[in-house]
């Protein structure tokens, strides 16, 4: 059971990363070209849309880290992204409105493997047939019945946070770049419980700070048992693709969690801001950074303070506190942090 679990985690944390990639990388750098360059506007359009398509990815990469064949990957996929919360069903048709709901995209993709185990010697004379409409039947209306419950538990996650916006401004901060350094790597979506709880300003900019210290401090602990492409993954495209080490092994979050209290603190200090569509990404696409310059003013100083506090001091922490746990307390090991990525 517990192998089974890792396996889906798995899935789910490179499918995330698969989507979520081409437009962290690459999204703002075509915005730039577009003003120039009109055509790579339709790009731009292009590579924002793969997060709406996080629910297939994530569904095939589930599908495929338990070794289904390809039509059941393909129908995995499919149940998971219709039921997952990032189509809006209306009269007139159908929209793509951002990510989804995670957690109901994890149930879903489970829900549909274990179908397949229950069906497969049924239907496996006429797989091409019946695999693509009995999961996306079943799964579709299972993930919709599921659906709302997902999206209660993260309103409700956003309301407890909310309550953290009423106390004093460093302890708020502080406060908000923990919780964000671990909603960034578990299966709930930190954007979105950003957005539900509206978070803006400092608050925004603390948790920005604290999800770069979740990037930073995976990227350089696993810098001796993953590749240089999983170690920069984390920090340009998405942190979750530890997930399942953070799962497996909760002590790999003490570090995070001491890190993200220091930056907690300077964004109180240097007044970080941020908005609540920038606030639960971090360097994401490099989007925290320009919502508090966006904010404040593009000037030399500000510039550099961002450069400063994005980027070099969360790497000079994640070095500092790497030592510490795993030469000077021997709590974490080298091991702790690989990723096993499905071939």
């Amino acid at each position: 059971m517990k192998q089974k679990l890792i396996t889906l985690l798995n899935g789910t944390s490179q499918g995330v990363v698969i989507a979520l990639v081409p437009a962290a990388i690459f999204s703002e750098v075509f915005k730039l070209i577009s003003q120039y360059f009109l055509p790579a506007s339709a790009v731009v359009q292009m590579l924002q849309a793969t997060n709406g398509l996080l629910g297939l990815a994530i569904g095939a990469c589930v599908a495929h880290a338990f070794k289904l064949t390809m039509i059941e990957m393909i129908s995995v996929g499919f149940a998971t992204f219709l039921s997952g919360g990032a189509l809006a069903y209306q009269q007139t048709g159908m929209t793509l409105r951002g990510t989804g709901d995670l957690l109901t995209m994890i149930a879903t993709s489970a829900f549909c493997v274990i179908l397949l185990n229950y069906t497969r010697q049924f239907i496996s004379r006429y797989s091409l047939l019946m695999t693509p409409s009995l999961l996306v039947i079943c799964g579709g209306i299972f993930g919709l019945t599921v659906l709302p419950y997902g999206q209660m538990i993260t309103k409700s996650i956003s309301e407890c946070i909310a309550f953290l916006l009423l106390l004093e401004q460093t302890t708020m901060c502080i406060l908000l770049a923990i919780i964000f350094a671990y909603l960034v790597v578990s299966p709930l979506s930190s954007a979105g419980i950003a957005i539900a709880v509206g978070l803006s300003g400092i608050g925004a900019g603390a948790a920005n700070l604290g999800i770069c210290a979740t990037m930073f401090s995976l990227a350089v602990g696993g810098r001796q048992v993953n590749s240089l492409g999983v170690c920069l993954a984390h920090i340009f495209a998405s942190p979750k693709l530890s997930m399942t080490n953070m799962m497996t092994k909760p002590i790999l979050f003490l570090p995070i969690a001491l890190q993200a209290s220091v930056l907690g603190g300077l964004a109180s200090f240097f007044a970080i801001q941020g908005t609540p569509f920038s606030a639960g990404l971090g360097l994401i696409g490099l989007v925290g950074p320009i919502a508090h310059l966006s904010q404040t003013s593009l000037t030399v100083v500000n510039v550099m303070s961002v450069v400063v506090l994005f980027g070099v001091v969360p790497c000079v922490l994640a070095f500092i506190f790497d030592n510490i746990f795993k030469k000077r307390l021997s709590m974490i090991k080298d091991s702790d942090y690989a990723v096993h990525i499905a071939e």
